[in-house]
């Protein structure tokens, strides 16, 4: 069942309403609303891969339980000398069945992502939900959080309808009292469940209708012609995949903002806020503030998770002890957080996908991320034109690393790239471009348009435009909502809408 089905707006509205009719009496049975209509969900999307969803939910859940009461028993053996070898005891078996957890789910995913021996289609989400359940695993084991009681729960942060999909990858602690309707009242947890909001409704609708209007006016509409270029790419000059280049990055900012939009509007209508996944991310400064407003939550999951703990582990600080040696303290921390960036893209090229060009993408990003530390150039400058021209250069490095994206295999996205910059002719710039390109840039260029001064409004005024609607008169609210909306229906790219990206992870 696709974001963009009719089917899924009817499951969405179905749900709301059985899970608002719940009384709230039995406040602590609604999330049982939301579990079941997830798993019917997956079910629709993909029924005879819930195994691996089972196996990841139920593995994760018991270990972090394990973890837990080992954690105890460390506490009650208390510090004596007499319980040493006990405490060294219990901490090695923490450390295997942490250990032993991590390899199973992080194995199943490599193995069905990256080895071609499994045929079949993948999991839905499993990138994602195996991300979001080893961070709970994580912040369990480093005792963080402790671990959650109730398996249903637990079913439902992993399997939560709106997010497996495409995320945005949550933390426990932020999401599961959301799920579990539980709010802090004088010092206890109590269950109070979510009760109907108008007014939330009404943001969670306009955030779907926007997230709409990227997938069906933008996104779908420049994929159409990346696609075409894509699959027939020795026919074109690089003047043509130049162009292909600056499509895509409208087509991947509008197909996976938009999916984020819809899933963060669906999830509000639940009373749910779930983290959000992008800030205005092409009015970044540099590649370092990039990664800060795109894909917010894989950023910040690979801060948390690994660069962190990286940078603090054992063999990186005898690198460093070393390295200030010769290179004394300073040299050794930027030494260090370059060795950090490096292998934590790296891992962000191999989380994107198999094959050489998504490493290539994530050497990419590690190294200039790495150099605008060392030349202190990832911060906006004071001077406009100067902050405008940081804009502007990081655009087009962004646009670079497209190359090793959408093209289909490495040597294709070198060859594109190469012929990009040696077989680039201005004279083809005109209307005959778009002609072989099958579309008609006036619709894209006015859905930029409309996306270029909510993002200014956003970025100048630093709330987002769900807000600032919220003290315009009613009737100019609903003026806004109706263009958007018939934008949707009369530009949508009919007969070339597609499934999201992001999806397929």
């Amino acid at each position: 069942m696709s974001f963009t089905s009719i089917a899924y707006l009817l499951f969405t509205a179905g749900c709301a309403v059985i899970y608002y009719l719940i009384p709230r009496r039995a406040a602590r049975y609604q999330y049982f609303v939301l579990l079941i209509f997830s798993y019917v969900f997956y079910l629709l999307n993909g029924p005879a891969l819930i195994f691996f969803l089972l196996f990841t939910t139920f593995s994760t859940f018991f270990a972090a339980r394990l973890l837990d009461r080992l954690e105890d028993g460390l506490k009650q053996l208390g510090r004596g000398a007499e319980n040493k070898a006990r405490r060294k005891e219990i901490r090695k078996k923490k450390k295997a069945v942490f250990i032993l957890c991590l390899v199973l789910n992080f194995g199943v995913l490599f193995f069905l992502k990256y080895l071609d021996v499994w045929t079949w289609a993948l999991p839905l989400g499993i990138s994602f939900y195996t991300f979001q359940s080893m961070g709970y695993l994580i912040d369990v084991y480093w005792g963080r959080t402790r671990a959650e009681q109730h398996p249903t729960r637990f079913m439902l942060f992993v399997s939560f309808f709106p997010q497996i999909l495409q995320g945005p990858i949550g933390r426990y602690e932020r999401l599961m009292l959301q799920l579990a309707g539980e709010t802090e009242v004088d010092g206890k947890m109590v269950c109070t469940g979510h009760r109907l909001d108008l007014v939330q409704v009404e943001h969670g609708a306009q955030r779907m209708l926007w997230g709409y209007f990227l997938k069906f006016v933008i996104a779908d509409r420049a994929g159409a012609a990346v696609s075409l270029v894509n699959s027939n790419y020795l026919e074109y000059s690089g003047t043509y995949y130049a162009v292909t280049a600056l499509l895509y990055a409208a087509q991947l900012y509008g197909d996976f903002a938009g999916g984020m939009d819809v899933v963060i509007g669906t999830a509000e209508i639940f009373g749910i806020h779930l983290d959000e996944n992008f800030k205005r991310p092409y009015f970044s400064c540099s590649i370092t503030d990039f990664w800060h407003r795109w894909h917010i939550t894989l950023g910040t999951w690979m801060k948390d998770y690994v660069f962190y703990p990286m940078t603090v582990s054992s063999w990186m600080r005898k690198l460093t002890k070393g390295a200030k040696k010769h290179i004394g303290r300073k040299g050794a921390a930027i030494l260090q957080a370059t060795i950090a960036n490096i292998l934590v893209f790296l891992l962000v090229g191999i989380w994107h996908g198999k094959g050489g060009k998504y490493l290539v993408y994530g050497l990419y990003n590690g190294v200039i991320i790495s150099l605008e530390a060392l030349l202190g150039t990832a911060h906006p400058s004071q001077n406009r034109v100067l902050h405008l021209l940081q804009v502007l250069v990081t655009f087009i490095l962004v646009t670079i690393s497209w190359y090793w994206d959408f093209p289909t295999t490495l040597s294709q996205s070198n060859y594109m790239l190469t012929h990009a910059f040696t077989d680039f002719h201005l004279n083809e710039i005109t209307g005959q471009i778009f002609v072989d390109l099958h579309f008609t840039p006036g619709i894209l260029a006015f859905g930029c348009l409309v996306l270029m001064v909510k993002s200014l409004l956003e970025e100048i005024r630093q709330k987002s435009i769900f807000e600032q609607m919220d003290a315009l008169p009613r009737p100019a609210r609903w003026a806004v909502y109706y263009g958007v909306m018939f934008s949707v229906l009369i530009f949508q790219n009919n007969g070339l809408a597609s499934g999201f990206i992001y999806a397929q992870f």
